[in-house]
């Protein structure tokens, strides 16, 4: 078991539901809504407490979505954010650090970091930097890196196939999210 990347490409209406109404991204992601949050403040974080979240009605997105506009990049995440970034650090202000940084929060932690959202503008800028990268230029990156099992040349080509596939992936499903003019939901989980 390991931690994976899932992307929902979402209108720019959803989006704005999401950031007005951030429960909803609970029954987006079909996870049940918490019943409390962390209690704000310094004492309540040293203490670990928490406030009850008060009950509300059900809600769905304005806008429907299609069942493929969700995505993922399996345990690949990591050293796809290794690639774009150049840097393990989870967070970043590096424009290409959007597995793990960036956008607008919407959650609270869910385990992994909050669920993030970002408008289509930002996707338009992810796109065109991810554009401008291509498999010589990220094996580039990819072998100076010592990565598991990086001593022996089979495996570590095997596990930059393995990245490089769920690269490609995440590129085409943000392509196509900016050919739509949508914007995304990231998280991990």
């Amino acid at each position: 078991m390991g931690v994976c990347a899932i992307f929902y490409r979402l209108s720019e209406k959803n989006l704005v539901a999401l950031q007005q109404q951030p429960l909803l991204v609970y029954a987006l992601l079909d996870m049940p809504v918490p019943k409390h949050r962390p209690a704000k403040g310094f004492l309540g974080r040293l203490l670990g407490l928490s406030v009850p979240v008060p009950p509300s009605e059900p809600a769905s997105l304005p806008e429907p979505r299609d069942a493929n506009d969700v995505g993922d990049v399996d345990k690949a995440w990591h050293p796809i954010h290794y690639l774009l970034t150049g840097s393990t650090e989870e967070e970043t202000d590096h424009p290409l650090g959007f597995l793990c940084s960036g956008g607008m929060a919407v959650t609270e932690d869910l385990s992994f970091g909050p669920a993030r959202v970002f408008t289509h503008a930002q996707v338009a800028v992810m796109v065109s930097e991810l554009t401008l990268l291509n498999r010589d230029i990220l094996y580039q990156r990819f072998i100076k890196r010592k990565w598991t099992g990086n001593r022996d040349e089979v495996k570590r080509d095997d596990y930059f196939d393995y990245t490089w596939h769920h690269f490609e992936r995440m590129r085409n499903f943000f392509e196509e999210a900016n050919l739509k003019k949508q914007g995304l939901l990231i998280y991990l989980c």
